[in-house]
C-alpha cells in the first residue's frame, strides 16, 4: 500500500463521513421523522436503567445493548460537564450518530475486502462507491439496524478464510456472524459462505472426513456463541424469543399493516430488482455491480460463489414475503460496489494501450458509474439540512392560535404535528361514526382548527371523504405550508415507510415532511 493509496483512502472515508453528518439531526425534536428510532431507543432506554431483559425480540438486542451503553456514558458525562440529563433528542442523535459512525467505517472494511480479492488500486474505488451509494448514505442518518448490521456483516466478511480454510480463522468468522446476526436476523445468511468454503476445500483438497466436521462445528458453536453474546435471552426468556420470531415470520408474509390497512406487495422481487436497488445505488452502478458479481464468480470461484451468497440469499428471502421495505437490501449494497470495481478492473485489464489509457479508465469509469448517486446524496443532504415542515407548521400553529383551542390532525403519528402537551385540546376523527371525538367521548360540533397532513403516502396520510365533507362544509384553509412532496407520484417513494422523502426525485423536494394544511372553523 502506497503514501497516495492511504492518502486516497482517508479523502474517501472523510466524505463518506461528511455526507453522513450532514443533515444528522434532521426532524428534531420531532420523534416519529424516522419509523423505528423511537422503539429501538425506548427499548435502550429500559435497558439502561437496570432491565437487560428487552422483552420484545422481532428485533435481536445487540444494538440496544451498545445504545444502552452510549446513553449511560453520554448522561453521565452530560451530569458531570452541564449537571442536566440528556434530553430525548440527544438521545436520537446519539442513536443517529452511532449509525453513521458504522456506516463511516464501512467504507473502510470495504476496501479491505476488495484489496483480499486482489482489487488493490480498484479497492479504492469500491470504497468510493460505499461512500457515495444512495441509500447506504441515507439510512446511516438513521438510529435504526440496518447500516450497523451491514457493518458487522463486512466485518465478518475481513474475515472470511483466504485462500484455505482454518479452524481458527472460521471459527473468528462464525463469531462475528453471529453478532452481526445479533444485530439483525438478516444476518443469519452469514452461515452460507462458511458451509460453502468448507464443503469446497473438502472436496477439492480430498480432506479426511473428520476435518470438515471439525471446521463445520467450530463455525456453529462460534456462530451461536456470537449470538447469545448480543442476545443472551434468547435462551433465558425462550417463549418471548419464539413469539417474536413468529411475530416477525408472519409480518414478512402477510404485508405490512398499519391503521388496519394492509400494504402487500406480491412481486417483492421484481421491486427490489426493477426499483429499489437502481434507486438505492443509481442505473449505472447497479449495472456494473451485478456483472461485476458474475465476473467474480467465474474469476475466483471459491470466494467468489462465497461473496455472492449473501446477496443473492438476502434478496430470495426478502422476495419470498409481501412485505418490502427498501432498507432490506441495504446488505447488498457493499456488494453491488464491490462488483462494480471488479468490472472497473476488467476494464482496465481489457486494454492493451500504455498505462497512461489504464489509469485514465481507472479514474473516470468509477467517477461515471457513481455519479448519479453521488448526486442524489448531495440533494437528500441539502433536504435534510433544511427545517422539517412539520416543525415548520408547528411553529406556525403555537404562533397563531391561542392556548386553549381544539384541534384535531389527520393522518399517522408520523406525519402529525407534535404539538405542546397540555396547551391545546387535542380532537380526532371517528371514521366509523363519522364525528369529532374527545377522549372517547363524541363532539357535536368541530373543533377550532383542523390540521390536515398530505402526501403520496396513501398508508400514511390518508383523509377519510367523510371528512373532506366536513371541510368543505365547515372550515375555511388559513396557512398551506407545502413541500412539492404532492408532485411526486407514490410509486417514487418506499410506500411501506413513513419517510416523507422519496427513493428518486429528491431534488424535487423543498424540505422533509407531508405538506400541512390548516383550517379554522367557520364563524
Amino acid at each position: 500500500m502506497t503514501q497516495a493509496d492511504r492518502v486516497l483512502l482517508m479523502v474517501i472515508v472523510a466524505i463518506a463521513g461528511a455526507v453522513r453528518l450532514w443533515g444528522i439531526s434532521f426532524g428534531l425534536p420531532h420523534s416519529e421523522t424516522r419509523p423505528d428510532e423511537r422503539q429501538l431507543i425506548n427499548l435502550a432506554i429500559r435497558i439502561a436503567s437496570g432491565d437487560s431483559n428487552p422483552h420484545y425480540f422481532i428485533w435481536p438486542s445487540a444494538q440496544m445493548y451498545a445504545l444502552a451503553a452510549l446513553f449511560r456514558g453520554g448522561s453521565w458525562l452530560s451530569a458531570s460537564i452541564n449537571g442536566v440529563e440528556l434530553s430525548r433528542p440527544d438521545l436520537h442523535l446519539i442513536a443517529r450518530l452511532f449509525s453513521a459512525a458504522l456506516g463511516t467505517a464501512s467504507v473502510g472494511l470495504i476496501w479491505i475486502i476488495a484489496r483480499r480479492f486482489e482489487l488493490h488500486r480498484l479497492a479504492s474505488a469500491a470504497a468510493l462507491f460505499l461512500a457515495l451509494a444512495y441509500l447506504h448514505v441515507r439510512d446511516s442518518h438513521f438510529g435504526t439496524l440496518d447500516v450497523p448490521m451491514t457493518f458487522a456483516v463486512l466485518a465478518a466478511f475481513v474475515l472470511l478464510p483466504m485462500p484455505e480454510s482454518n479452524v481458527r480463522r472460521l471459527a473468528l468468522y462464525g463469531l462475528v456472524a453471529g453478532l452481526a446476526t445479533s444485530v439483525k436476523y438478516n444476518a443469519a445468511v452469514l452461515a452460507l459462505p462458511a458451509i460453502w468454503l468448507v464443503i469446497r476445500d473438502a472436496l477439492i483438497l480430498r480432506q479426511n472426513g473428520l476435518r470438515p466436521l471439525a471446521h463445520l462445528a467450530a463455525v456453529a458453536l462460534a456462530f451461536v456463541g456470537g449470538f447469545l453474546i448480543g442476545t443472551p435471552y434468547a435462551v433465558l426468556d425462550p417463549d418471548a424469543f419464539v413469539a417474536g420470531l413468529t411475530a416477525l415470520r408472519r409480518h414478512i408474509a402477510d404485508g405490512h399493516v398499519h391503521g388496519g390497512q394492509v400494504l402487500a406487495v406480491p412481486d417483492a422481487g421484481r421491486y427490489y430488482l426493477s426499483v429499489v436497488l437502481p434507486a438505492a445505488v443509481g442505473w449505472p452502478l447497479f449495472t456494473a455491480g451485478m456483472t461485476g458479481l458474475a465476473l467474480l464468480v467465474i474469476r475466483r470461484p471459491r470466494e467468489g460463489i462465497a461473496t455472492v451468497i449473501v446477496p443473492l440469499v438476502s434478496l430470495t428471502i426478502a422476495a419470498t414475503g409481501q412485505t418490502a421495505f427498501a432498507r432490506y437490501v441495504i446488505p447488498v449494497i457493499p456488494f453491488l460496489c464491490l462488483g462494480a470495481a471488479e468490472v472497473v478492473s476488467a476494464a482496465a485489464a481489457r486494454l492493451n494501450a500504455g498505462g497512461l489509457m489504464r489509469q485514465v479508465v481507472t479514474l473516470v469509469l468509477p467517477l461515471a458509474l457513481i455519479f448519479p448517486s453521488a448526486w442524489t446524496v448531495v440533494w437528500l443532504d441539502l433536504l435534510l439540512a433544511r427545517r422539517d415542515n412539520r416543525l415548520v407548521a408547528t411553529e406556525w400553529i403555537e404562533k397563531n392560535i391561542p392556548a386553549g383551542a381544539s384541534i384535531a390532525q389527520t393522518g399517522s403519528i408520523y406525519g402529525r404535528l407534535q404539538l405542546p402537551v397540555g396547551r391545546y385540546a387535542e380532537w380526532s376523527w371517528d371514521e366509523r361514526a363519522e364525528q369529532f371525538v374527545r377522549e372517547g367521548r363524541p363532539q357535536e360540533a368541530g373543533p377550532d382548527v383542523l390540521v390536515v397532513q398530505n402526501s403520496p403516502l396513501t398508508l400514511y396520510s390518508p383523509v377519510p371523504a367523510s371528512l373532506k365533507s366536513v371541510v368543505r362544509s365547515s372550515y375555511l384553509l388559513v396557512q398551506s405550508l407545502r413541500t412539492g412532496i404532492a408532485a411526486v407520484p407514490e410509486q417514487y417513494f418506499d410506500p411501506a415507510d413513513a419517510f416523507y422523502v422519496p427513493l428518486v426525485r429528491v431534488d424535487g423536494i423543498r424540505r422533509p415532511g407531508p405538506d400541512v394544511l390548516v383550517y379554522r372553523r367557520r364563524e
